[in-house]
């Protein structure tokens, strides 16, 4: 058996074992049902029943082999306050990150706020606001009322390569989604963690 498979079946054995009543049948119908949904919906369900640390595996696994934007947005966040997790900020960094390439806007602003304030990253006001700007461009509303914020920091020059920065990364997303290469835009609101 392989390694991932291995882990697979530790995670859904530990989790039936622990929570019987959870159906693999209503957790396939429901992925299939709303196909902007995380991927891990079983995961959601222990954190919603306080079993944490059975929740964290799951969003590792999905997080993991399923590139799932929302599962890597989750333990980005979770890792970022130290929640079921130890502190972290560059596993939280890598996460975020991830899940903001793979157009997840609540990540992108997530994302923005940690250059913003160099949480983990080193502090780059150009970058904090090319990723609210694309953050902003996915309809995430946190993101316009950030840019109102930053914008009285920046400096023309800035304003400009950042704007430049994010044009280009919403067309190389737009293009790789039309080629299939990139899912359809996850439009899911953030979970709460």
């Amino acid at each position: 058996m392989a390694k991932r498979d291995r882990i697979i079946f530790t995670i859904v054995l530990w989790a039936f074992v622990l929570t019987p009543f959870v159906a693999v049948s209503a957790i396939a119908s429901d992925v299939s049902a709303d196909k902007t949904a995380s991927v891990c919906p079983m995961a959601q369900q222990l954190a919603d029943k306080g079993r944490g640390m059975m929740a964290q595996a799951m969003w590792e696994s999905c997080a993991e082999m399923e590139q799932d934007p929302i599962s890597k947005y989750v333990l980005g966040i979770k890792y970022l306050e130290g929640k079921t997790v130890d502190k972290n900020t560059f596993r939280a960094v890598f996460y975020l990150k991830d899940s903001a390439e793979l157009d997840y806007s609540p990540a992108q602003t997530a994302l923005a706020v940690l250059y913003w304030k160099g949480i983990g990253v080193s502090r780059s006001l150009t970058s904090a606001y090319s990723w609210f700007l694309i953050a902003s461009y996915g309809d995430d509303k946190d993101a316009d009322k950030y840019i109102k914020r930053i914008t009285k920091e920046l400096t023309d020059n800035q304003k400009k390569i950042g704007e430049k920065y994010a044009a280009a990364w919403i067309n190389k997303a737009n293009t790789l989604r039309s080629e299939g290469k990139l899912p359809p835009k996850n439009k899911t609101p953030a979970p709460k963690i």
